[in-house]
């Protein structure tokens, strides 16, 4: 799964089973009209935050980026892409409002990640899940962030491997690392070097974890595309996982059925 993940094209109709998490992978370099849709689906908070990027094609991977978001929440929700509703818990947490005068949250959860030219987004009906990817080649301070943000364990590991494979190990066990706080919503009252995940390429698919207020959960390792490292961490265990690949013209001709 880790290497050669097997990313489809998506069914007509979109149907979230319980225990069924739908990952989906989109590349958000695009053309200006593009763009221009996906821009007008926006928020006012969310066009504030993509005029607060200094180069424009991050700002235009932002707006791609949500839009996608929101058209795909729009399709599991069965509604239009801006009229869905995002806010964000105490912790920092989005979730989808029920409604307009309504605090409480819909059935979905998501979680999103973009790096470089790729994001992606996973989905599921009630179970907390967080998402991570990492591009292999861009260039951070290794030793600055081994330092500061790993276990002891997992430096001792790290610095064993020959420089090539530390590096591709390092982006593993960040994608690893921050899947698990944003799946659990802790990223601001959790210390990265205070737990350790397993730095190997093959974890066997899944691993079982028991992370703060996730009683039980599972990781799972994955890659949208060459030279990414990807990382889940779903509530539960057993998951149906599915992997789909956006196109532009999905939300257009695509469904939900309902729930049952």
């Amino acid at each position: 799964m880790i290497a050669q993940t097997s990313w489809k094209e998506p069914p007509p109709l979109l149907y979230l089973k319980p225990n069924q998490v739908d990952l989906w992978r989109a590349q958000v370099d695009a053309e200006q009209d593009v763009l221009a849709e996906f821009q007008s689906s926006l928020s006012a908070e969310e066009e504030s935050r993509a005029n607060r990027f200094h180069f424009s094609r991050d700002r235009s991977r932002f707006v791609v980026s949500r839009g996608v978001l929101r058209v795909l929440l729009s399709i599991y929700l069965r509604t239009s892409p801006a009229a869905v509703k995002l806010a964000t818990d105490d912790n920092g947490k989005p979730f989808v409002l029920a409604g307009v005068h309504s605090t409480s949250r819909t059935p979905i959860r998501f979680n999103t990640s973009h790096s470089e030219s790729w994001a992606v987004f996973a989905f599921s009906r009630e179970l907390e899940l967080g998402i991570d990817i990492e591009y292999f080649q861009r260039e951070v301070d290794h030793d600055a962030i081994l330092e500061r943000h790993f276990s002891d364990v997992e430096r001792t590991q790290l610095r064993a491997l020959s420089p090539d494979a530390r590096r591709q190990a390092f982006f593993r066990v960040w994608t690893r690392k921050e899947a698990c706080l944003k799946a659990t919503g802790d990223g601001l009252r959790t210390d990265l070097d205070s737990f350790s995940v397993p730095l190997e390429r093959d974890i066997g698919h899944c691993i079982s974890l028991n992370i703060n207020d996730l009683s039980t959960s599972t990781m799972y390792s994955f890659s949208p595309a060459l030279d990414y490292a990807g990382a889940l961490v779903v509530e539960g265990s057993g998951h149906d996982l599915h992997f789909w690949t956006w196109k532009h013209d999905f939300g257009r001709n695509s469904r939900v059925r309902e729930w049952k």
